[in-house]
């Protein structure tokens, strides 16, 4: 008698739902990553933003006025202002206060834009360089 050397049925099912689970996990885990990354890069951008603007102080010693901003810091950022945005809420804000004498930038992150906790500045910024806020003060 010889037996015949096949998968049944059964052994194929449970490989396609171990496939299957395995590819789910990968693309959540994917998704989060790229998210992260995406995050992590706009908060890169908003420190270079930020040492932008002190570098125009230093010069100037005043920060920009908010409607001009992006163009006078943009010598000082060698691929430009960078401007980011997600969906229908604001990139990176600015606004200078204080007879142009401090400021406070932000930027919404997209973790934060999933559950609307990120919302634009009222010209106050909630934390000192943590996170995704930044304030500064001419000395």
């Amino acid at each position: 008698m010889s037996k015949n050397k096949a998968f049944t049925l059964i052994e194929l099912l449970l490989v396609v739902a171990l496939i299957s689970i395995l590819t789910a996990i990968g693309v959540v885990y994917y998704t989060g990553t790229t998210v992260k990354a995406r995050d992590n890069k706009r908060k890169a951008d908003l420190e270079l933003i930020r040492s932008a603007l002190e570098m125009y102080r230093s010069e100037n010693n005043e920060y920009p006025a908010t409607a001009s901003y992006s163009t006078d810091i943009s010598s000082y950022l060698p691929n430009g202002v960078p401007t980011e945005a997600i969906g229908t809420r604001p990139g990176y804000t600015y606004i200078v206060a204080a007879g142009n004498q401090s400021y406070c930038l932000e930027v919404c992150l997209e973790k934060d834009a999933a559950n609307s906790t990120c919302t634009p500045l009222n010209n106050t910024c909630s934390s000192s360089g943590v996170g995704n806020s930044f304030t500064g003060a001419n000395p």
